[in-house]
């Protein structure tokens, strides 16, 4: 074995000896998270491993291929290479386009397209917005659970704008304990202020919040059950200063 085989080879053993130790450590230890599984440790271990045992296997391919020096046996070593790069070749052309529908899309980097296709009351909306209310203004919407329309909080997400709160469950994650200080008693304030709210309690519930705008869309009333009785308090404390569509931006 030449001095430059020896350092390569080497290099390739310590990747599978790495890789097969990160797949291992899991097995014993994983970071307590919110999830209280070790799913998160999983994955984030086993992308490296999968990288380190990719590079190590077409490595050690080339390698077995060189010294297979009988012609006898490196052709059938080239044969078992080419049938296995060709299957690992097959997923990505079955998969991709199984993903992307066939590519029957129109391409487009509009990460908002598919709301102006789904949603357009929202977010023509969202472009007044975008052109009317300063960008620190607070604009409230509908808040609910990760993985759901008014999860997703589309306002404040699609305008840069704050809100009072929006996706919970990955903040909740990274922030921990801190999470339920942070948060303490907006759930309770958005309920209110959609829901129960009194005209005469309005104006003290937007003060306290700093909130500058209330929003009203499709999932705010589908949410909150909010009918024209229940808008009516706002008509009577609020400034009305969009009514398109079905949406409605309320001014303090």
């Amino acid at each position: 074995m030449s001095p430059g085989h020896l350092v390569t080879d080497t290099f390739a053993l310590l990747m599978i000896g790495l890789a097969l130790l990160l797949t291992l450590a899991v097995e014993f230890v994983y970071l307590r998270d919110l999830f209280g599984t070790r799913m998160n440790t999983v994955f984030k271990l086993y992308y490296q491993a999968w990288v380190m045992l990719a590079l190590a296997a077409a490595y050690g391919l080339s390698r077995l291929a060189e010294r297979a020096t009988p012609l006898a046996l490196k052709l059938p070593a080239l044969a078992l290479t080419g049938l296995l790069v060709l299957g690992g070749l097959y997923y990505p052309l079955v998969a991709i386009p199984s993903k992307a529908d066939s590519f029957r899309g129109q391409p487009t980097l509009d990460g908002l397209a598919f709301l102006r296709r789904y949603n357009p009351a929202d977010m023509a909306a969202i472009d007044w917005i975008r052109a009317h209310i300063a960008p620190d203004a607070v604009v409230v919407e509908a808040t609910g659970g990760s993985y759901s329309p008014e999860g997703a909080g589309r306002v404040s997400m699609s305008t840069g704008n704050p809100t009072l709160l929006g996706w919970d469950f990955h903040e909740m994650q990274w922030r921990g304990k801190a999470y339920g200080e942070l948060t303490a008693g907006r759930p309770e304030a958005l309920d209110q202020l959609y829901r129960t709210a009194r005209p005469d309690e309005l104006p003290g519930l937007l003060a306290k919040w700093e909130i500058d705008y209330v929003y009203v869309g499709g999932l705010e009333r589908q949410k909150y059950g909010l009918g024209d009785a229940a808008l009516a308090r706002f008509d009577r404390t609020m400034k009305l200063v969009y009514d398109v569509d079905g949406v409605r931006i309320y001014a303090r």
